[in-house]
């Protein structure tokens, strides 16, 4: 009994030890993939797969076309949402249009708010071009508050909560624009 034990003890420790082994020599491949993925994801955000990314302070990106700066990828949230906190990607170009924006993390109710998501429908598409002035300020709300955009049928919260993060977002990066390029490495 006691040899079984031992034998099983032994092989319990061989086997932690060759997942451990395995584990630590994949950690740096895992770890580059990972890196690369949430780039081209990134890079979909804006638009422009063949860009560079470089990554600056607080999670924000400097897209580089050609190895010149072509605009800025930063996160946005807000706690608006009918279910809480929504969290997207925000890519404007130097000029302050937005190349786009993405939903990468958020709570809303499914089949209703849950259409901010591109995976669900394209509502989230209606951003890409606009810019602090284009729609008016007055625009920069849904269409049942009297803006630019459309609410969904049932749920006005969210995509209220959206734009509203949004037009923030734009607001952030014309106050901040050259500080941020600054502090690119």
């Amino acid at each position: 009994m006691k040899r079984l034990v031992l034998q099983l003890t032994l092989l319990a420790g061989a086997c932690g030890l060759l997942t451990s082994l395995v584990q630590y020599s994949g950690a740096e491949r895992i770890k580059l993939n990972q890196l690369a993925y949430r780039n081209q994801q990134l890079l979909q955000v804006a638009g422009l797969p063949s860009a560079d990314l470089t990554e600056s302070q607080d999670s924000r990106f400097l897209i580089n076309v050609a190895q010149e700066p072509a605009g800025i990828i930063f996160p946005i949230s807000t706690d608006r949402g009918y279910n809480g906190t929504i969290k997207l990607w925000l890519a404007v170009n130097l000029q302050g249009e937005i190349l786009g924006v993405r939903v990468y993390a958020h709570s809303e109710t499914p089949g209703l708010g849950d259409k901010i998501d591109l995976q669900v429908a394209d509502w989230i598409l209606d951003f890409n071009g606009k810019s602090l002035i284009n729609p008016a300020i007055t625009g920069w709300a849904v269409k049942r508050d009297g803006g630019s955009f459309d609410q969904f049928s049932g749920a006005t919260i969210t995509p209220r909560a959206v734009v509203s993060a949004v037009h923030a977002g734009l607001t952030q990066f014309h106050q901040h624009q050259q500080q941020w390029l600054q502090e690119t490495p």
